[in-house]
Order: structure tokens, then C-alpha cells, then sequence
């Protein structure tokens, strides 16, 4: 499996913060400050605070067996970068509904493509999964 490249350098952010004997929880709320919504959970940094405390050093995932992750291909993150560039104002749940795949997927393709959000005051009235997003390169 191929290592996405936001979760792999939050895997070497966590590293850093291991060694320096940061919590798991303190670890998790900085790295959701600085990624937002593509930010791993929080059981996922325990899991990798517990892999490099036991002395790990690797940051990449270990080959699992069973069916390969197939919604974060090129292809379709062609075809998120092409949705967003048609309507700027356009919402995760509409990409992940045009696309069939899920939200965790669609907002991995948005920060490989480095878009960000770009908030406005009406969005705090709404869901995060259903309010508009205006997305615009960094």
C-alpha cells in the first residue's frame, strides 16, 4: 500500500513528539491544529506512539494482508482536482457522492492537492460534512 503524503509526515511529526515524550493526546491535538480535517485519528496516533515508543523507527505502514485501498487512485484525484476547479463552492459530501468513495478519502485527495479551506461566517451555522467549501491552492 502506498503511503499517502499527509499521513506519512504526520507519522514523522509523531516520531519527533515521541522522543520528545509528548503524550499521545497532546500529540493528537497539535497535529489536528496544524492538519485539520486530514488530520489521522486519535487512535491512530496511539497506535503509532505505541510502534515508535517499543523502539520502531520505521514511519512507513507495514503491508497488510486483504483487499488494497483503491479510492485514492490518480485518476480520481484528477477528477476531485477537476470538480473543485468547476465549482470552487463545492461540498465534500458532493464529491464523495459524484465519486462514490468516502469523505476520509476525498479529503486525503484535497491535501495531497494542497487546496485549503477557506471559511466564511455562515459556516459555523453547519455540519462540517455538508457546509460549502471554498477551495483555493495555498
Amino acid at each position: 500500500m502506498d503511503d499517502n503524503g499527509v499521513s506519512f509526515r504526520q507519522r514523522g511529526v509523531i516520531e519527533f513528539l515521541v522522543k520528545e515524550e509528548t503524550p499521545a493526546a497532546d500529540i493528537h491535538h497539535r497535529l489536528q491544529r496544524v492538519y485539520g480535517d486530514v488530520c489521522m485519528g486519535a487512535s491512530s496516533v496511539r497506535r503509532w506512539v505505541k510502534h515508535f515508543k517499543e523502539a520502531n523507527t520505521t514511519i512507513q505502514n507495514q503491508p497488510r494482508s486483504g483487499r488494497p485501498r483503491t479510492a485514492s487512485t490518480e485518476p480520481k484525484k484528477k477528477r476531485v482536482d477537476e470538480i473543485i476547479k468547476e465549482d470552487r463552492r463545492v461540498t465534500l459530501d458532493a464529491i464523495a457522492t459524484k465519486l462514490g468513495i468516502g469523505h476520509n478519502a476525498v479529503q486525503e485527495m484535497i491535501g495531497s492537492l494542497d487546496y485549503r479551506k477557506k471559511g466564511h461566517p455562515a459556516a459555523r451555522l453547519h455540519s462540517a460534512s455538508h457546509r460549502s467549501f471554498d477551495l483555493g491552492k495555498n
